[in-house]
């Protein structure tokens, strides 16, 4: 075996350490990520530039909801409703003119352009008349909870 010295062997492990840790260049500018953003989504962009070479890219079908939700004020401000745009799962913020439109104005201008739009409910804020009637048969079973059969 030949002895290897340390300039030699230092540099064999520099290269071999250093191997995942190299930036892969950006295949798109800024600008045009946003406008493939547009286009395709912001997913399938992020999908596109890990992809390997040789490989074909399929992009994924985009699924766009807007939830709305009532922020909780305090002593110092009032409770606010923000709106949130989630894309394949991932939410960024609804912005809006909230001087110039309300909230009821902008869910109704989304849901205008096809989008479906939620109301979500945070902490302690249960819609009344979101809640499910009990059904007959759930009365008739927790009424016969505690029964049970006596033997003699």
């Amino acid at each position: 075996m030949t002895e290897l010295s340390d300039e030699e062997l230092e540099r064999r492990m520099r290269a071999k350490w250093d191997v995942g840790t190299k930036p892969k260049p950006a295949l798109m500018s800024e600008r045009d990520r946003q406008t493939a953003a547009a286009l395709v989504g912001r997913d399938n962009v992020d999908r596109f530039q890990n992809i390997r070479e040789g490989r074909r890219f399929r992009p994924a079908p985009v699924q766009v909801h807007y939830e709305y939700f009532e922020v909780p004020g305090n002593i110092y401000a009032l409770a606010q409703y923000r709106i949130v745009r989630v894309e394949n799962g991932r939410q960024q913020d609804h912005r809006w003119d909230a001087f110039e439109t309300t909230m009821e104005d902008e869910v109704k201008r989304l849901r205008a352009k096809g989008f479906t739009v939620r109301r979500v409910y945070l902490g302690d804020e249960a819609p009344r008349r979101d809640r499910q009637p009990e059904s007959r048969k759930k009365r008739i079973l927790d009424g016969l909870a505690n029964f049970k059969l006596r033997r003699r």
